[in-house]
């Protein structure tokens, strides 16, 4: 979609094609007035972003290049041609004669060439770890149910309730829309504090069993496996309890037996100012070097003031990475209010890109370095972190993709919300919302081959 005087006018289809190969793009106006036929005589301007074209030269100057082929028929413009390299393209519609230094734009479009890995692959926003009302220690009021329907609603394509130290409410999250049909997938999960503190956080997204109820079953095996595990560590900080990374390594072990992701959460969240970090740093680093979890969220928080926290997650993983520690990231709201003036609930998000949204697809996206996390503080610039390639796409995609996207999320979201306060035409609403974000999804990418 593109912006013309200020509306969103066009549909353009698709926005990302394959680099280096021949695409038709469409472009057909969304309303009558828009239609091509009242711009007058046109002439198509294109240009490479960075400068790479289809020619393999690379354009310094970046004036204008010669367009690819193009035609209007039926009051739709068709574009043909080679799109060059991994990189944003701009085309647009100028009156005929325009002064090259000072066009008369009368309409700009955008599309997106990448290459064949992330080609076969599709953008999908989620979060990792957020709270209901079942959750200690911190007062919420949503229920399981509602957070799914608000994380809808914000444009999040999966999530899962992960209270502290309880599996059972995110299955209730899951079973409060067995009677509807929703496209957002809900999974299980939990956030686990290895006894005897709280000071470790470990979330448990997508297992097929609660750790924490593991745990309390049967504590003393707990224990046992936990010094037989602290046997076999070597290299840690001087004067760090084996057993503090021992416990952490035993979650993370049993959350991937159960299928699940392993994420350490939110390593340098401070509870307050007085009492400092939650976690100590030796420990923190220990668990870095052992690398045993999947990811760690390095965007997180809710409240204001934990852009701090997140600002020292970001530059430690970027430390890391350079010292040859690699991790896959992600990014989580950690909300345990969805609503309310200071909520931060719409502020942190992971966007993935994998095959579909299904679990195993998800964690093995996270995986392999395609996510990206994402802060879109209020009234801020939206920031990403995460693989440099992927981070340019998916500032693409939040210009351009999402936009839509979420929208539709949100009537869905919407309804979702109706169906849980009893609304009789609630499920048939839903039935005819589902699949429009698939729709809309298929008519932005490719098809692969």
């Amino acid at each position: 979609m593109i912006a013309k005087k200020g509306h969103r006018a066009y549909e353009v289809s698709p926005l990302v094609v394959q680099a280096d190969n021949c695409a038709e793009i469409r472009i057909r106006p969304l309303a009558e007035e828009f239609n091509f036929a009242k711009l007058g005589e046109v002439e198509l301007y294109y240009r490479a972003c960075e400068g790479f074209l289809p020619d393999g030269k690379v354009n310094t100057e970046l004036d204008n290049h010669p367009a690819p082929e193009w035609h209007i028929i039926d009051g739709v413009l068709s574009i043909i041609g080679e799109f060059a390299g991994e990189q944003e393209h701009r085309l647009e519609l100028w009156a005929k004669g325009s002064d090259r230094l000072n066009p008369e734009v009368l309409a700009s479009f955008k599309i997106y060439s990448v290459k064949d890995d992330l080609f076969k692959i599709r953008p999908f926003r989620g979060n990792f770890h957020q709270h209901s009302s079942f959750s200690p220690c911190i007062g919420s009021f949503d229920s399981p149910g509602y957070v799914i329907g608000r994380s809808r609603q914000i444009g999040l394509d999966f999530t899962a309730v992960t209270d502290h130290f309880l599996y059972k409410p995110s299955l209730e999250a899951i079973d409060a829309f067995n009677d509807a049909l929703v496209d957002i997938k809900i999974f299980p999960g939990e956030e686990i504090h290895p006894p005897p503190d709280f000071c470790l956080h470990i979330v448990n997204f997508g297992g097929t069993c609660g750790i924490s109820d593991i745990i309390k079953n049967d504590e003393n095996l707990f224990l046992k496996e936990v010094n037989e595990i602290s046997l076999t560590l070597q290299d840690l900080p001087e004067g760090l309890d084996p057993y503090r990374v021992a416990s952490a390594e035993w979650v993370f072990r049993k959350i991937q037996e159960t299928g699940g992701m392993a994420i350490l959460a939110h390593p340098y969240w401070f509870y307050d100012y007085l009492r400092g970090f939650m976690m100590a740093e030796a420990l923190t680093t220990a668990l870095l070097q052992q690398n045993k979890f999947d990811a760690v969220e390095i965007i997180s928080g809710f409240e204001k003031s934990h852009v701090e926290y997140n600002n020292l997650q970001v530059m430690r993983y970027f430390e890391e990475k350079a010292k040859g520690n690699h991790f896959p990231i992600v990014g989580v709201n950690d909300s345990h209010s969805c609503d309310g003036g200071n909520s931060t609930f719409t502020w942190f998000s992971t966007i993935v890109l994998c095959k579909s949204s299904e679990l195993d697809d998800i964690i093995n996206g996270v995986k392999s370095f395609k996510s990206v996390a994402v802060e879109s503080l209020s009234g801020e610039t939206t920031r990403c972190y995460g693989e440099f390639r992927i981070v340019k796409y998916v500032h693409f995609l939040l210009r351009e993709y999402f936009p839509v996207h979420d929208r539709l999320c949100m009537e869905e979201g919407t309804a979702m919300l109706d169906f849980l306060n009893g609304d009789p035409h609630a499920v048939k609403r839903l039935k005819l919302l589902k699949g429009r974000v698939a729709d809309w999804q298929e008519c932005c990418f490719s098809i692969a081959n």
